[in-house]
Formats: structure tokens, sequence, C-alpha cells
């Protein structure tokens, strides 16, 4: 269990590091040329979940911000952003999903801050959906997340 862990660990911040690093060209037929990804004929579906947040926070570290300012690149006008808030299991259900929100909030604030994009829609999933399972702290920690999914159109 401790080597799994370990692992998970040093997967997502050599994830993290990556995206910050990957070529304006990682996306097939999505050329990212200054901080915006051009509409082309192949829709764009992208999907995040690589932002961990501390028990009973929502808001955004420098870590998360990398995260974002590499999202951000692929958005449009016509992009639709979908953010899904995720919680552990401990605590209060009604408190759950109120942090939850929050944390979608505090990403779309970002995002609305930062990008053009037009239609982000926010689901506070709280833990209605076990991403993780929630017997160990480790486990607890990977299900306090948000999940960000972007879909651009073709032209």
């Amino acid at each position: 269990m401790r080597y799994e862990l370990l692992l998970v660990v040093g997967l997502i911040f050599a994830c993290q590091s990556a995206l910050a690093a990957l070529p304006d060209s990682t996306v097939p037929g999505h050329r990212v040329q200054d901080g915006v990804a051009p509409s082309t004929s192949q829709p764009l579906r992208l999907s995040f979940r690589l932002m961990l947040f501390a028990f009973d926070a929502a808001d955004l570290s420098a870590r998360h911000l990398q995260t974002l300012d590499y999202v951000k690149r692929f958005i449009t006008p016509e992009t639709q952003i979908f953010i899904r808030g995720f919680t552990d299991v401990i605590g209060n259900p009604r408190r759950n999903r109120e942090l939850a929100l929050q944390r979608c909030r505090s990403v779309e604030s970002y995002l609305r801050r930062n990008t053009v994009a037009a239609d982000i829609r926010l689901q506070a999933v709280a833990n209605d959906e076990i991403l993780f399972r929630n017997d160990s702290p480790e486990g607890r920690f990977y299900s306090r997340t948000v999940e960000i999914s972007i879909q651009s159109p073709g032209s």
C-alpha cells in the first residue's frame, strides 16, 4: 500500500509538472498560439482532474494556478466548460456539498478573470460520487478535487 501511494503521488506531481512543459501542439488538430487555441474543424474534448485541495479548503494554490494556466490555453469563446466539485466522505453532507460548490466557484472565478470563456457550468457532486476509497487518509485526499472538462465545437 505504501509503495502504491508513493507511485500515485509521484505520478500526480509528474503530470502537473509535465502540463506546464507540454509543447503547443499537444492536442492533435489544435495548435495553441499566444495562449489561445483557435477553432478548428475537429471538436476538442479534454478533461483535467489534477487539482487536489486540503481538508475543508477551496482556495487555489500556486500549483492549482499552474494547472489552470495550462487548461486556459484550450479555451475559446465557443468553449463549454464543466466544473465538477468533489469531497471526501468526512463530515456533514450539506457542508460537503457547499464545499464542493466553493471549489467549483474558485476555479470558475479564475477562469472568468483569465479567459474568454462564456459558458461555464458548475456541479457540486460532493461525495455523491466516490472517486477513491475513503478508508485511508490518502484516498480521502485524492477525493478532494475538481474535474474540469472542456468542449469546443469544430468550426
